[in-house]
């Protein structure tokens, strides 16, 4: 292969590291890597959670596509240009070469080994307390709203969405439920 091509595998493997050691995608996906795409062994295609969706997707092309969208997006912020001015702002200047499809392709490929896992099941009995409204979630173990997370495994969703009540008699509602529930404990 050459000095070249073995140079650009290391490179590769080494920004690859770099991902799955960064602590979350970004600011507004604030989960690792490894928390979002798994890989089962005998599966030709990533299971990943959906971010927008709040849901997990099992299969087809789309989350070799969102994973290497998360390549660029992390590679960019990560490994931009800063240039400090006078006041010490600084102003950040984009690689455009993390968008090439080939650097992306190969980065992921370096990917797959470290997502992958014996085993992963969707919707176990730990998340059947769950009803997913999308970005929030009920518990029913609690009776509480809670935030949606990729730990969840849920891998579908009401189709609705959640709705704070804005009826005057809700607190009144919410003590009497509480009574109700301390009574039949």
């Amino acid at each position: 292969m050459g000095k070249f091509g073995d140079a650009f595998n290391e490179l590769r493997d080494l920004f690859a590291e770099l991902l799955m050691a960064e602590p979350k995608i970004s600011e507004e996906i604030p989960w690792p890597l490894r928390d979002l795409f798994k890989l089962p062994q005998k599966a030709p295609n990533y299971i990943w959670y959906d971010v927008n969706s709040h849901v997990w997707v099992e299969g087809g092309p789309n989350g070799e596509k969102r994973l290497r969208q998360y390549v660029t997006e992390m590679l960019a912020r990560r490994l931009s240009t800063y240039n400090l001015e006078d006041h010490l702002e600084a102003t950040v200047a984009t690689r455009p070469c993390f968008g090439n499809n080939k650097f992306r392709s190969d980065v992921e490929a370096c990917l797959r080994t470290r997502l992958m896992v014996d085993e992963f099941d969707l919707d176990p009995a730990s998340s059947l307390r769950y009803l997913n409204f999308g970005a929030q979630a009920w518990d029913r173990e609690t009776e509480d709203w809670v935030t949606t997370r990729p730990d969840m495994l849920i891998n579908r969703k009401t189709g609705w969405a959640s709705q704070e009540c804005a009826n005057p008699a809700a607190k009144d509602v919410e003590r009497a439920l509480a009574i109700i529930r301390k009574a039949q404990d």
